[in-house]
């Protein structure tokens, strides 16, 4: 059996959140994030973990079963960088899930994910933490995640 894995993007805290419980019955998740605005030089960073009731403000991100050059795993709205050997060629992707092909496609060059050679794929960030990562290459508005309006 095959599990899909996901991440939650949570509106208010404006972070992308891990999914540590999920209740479908009484409509809740735990989420854990890192908390920004604590200092815990030179320790590290402080997570946190809280309660949310799954309504508007969560966004689920789903994992798309990859991971970047740097094994750092992506998913459906992330930025990423794509590098040519051969011609030294860099250029900017996004990844999202394509509900007609029923996967998860580069959305500039429509590739499916699974064709991408990762070996040459460095994540940069993703669109629902860092909006304005969207404007670093020419897909506009033309991106809208499964779901949103």
């Amino acid at each position: 059996m095959h599990m899909i894995r996901y991440k939650v993007y949570h509106r208010q805290l404006r972070q992308i959140c891990d999914v540590i419980v999920r209740d479908n019955e009484k409509r809740y998740v735990i989420l854990e994030y890192l908390d920004k605005t604590v200092s815990t030089y030179p320790y590290g960073v402080t997570k946190k973990r809280i309660k949310a009731e799954m309504d508007e403000d969560l966004k689920t991100i789903r994992f798309a079963e990859r991971y970047d050059r740097q094994n750092d795993p992506l998913y459906d709205g992330d930025i990423i960088e794509e590098y040519d050997f051969f011609t030294g060629r860099k250029w900017l992707g996004l990844i999202r899930w394509d509900k007609e092909r029923g996967q998860f496609i580069e959305e500039v060059t429509k590739t499916p994910l699974t064709a991408l050679r990762l070996s040459s794929v460095k994540k940069i960030g993703n669109i629902f933490e860092e909006p304005d990562l969207i404007s670093l290459f020419n897909a506009g508005e033309s991106y809208k995640s499964e779901g949103e309006t």
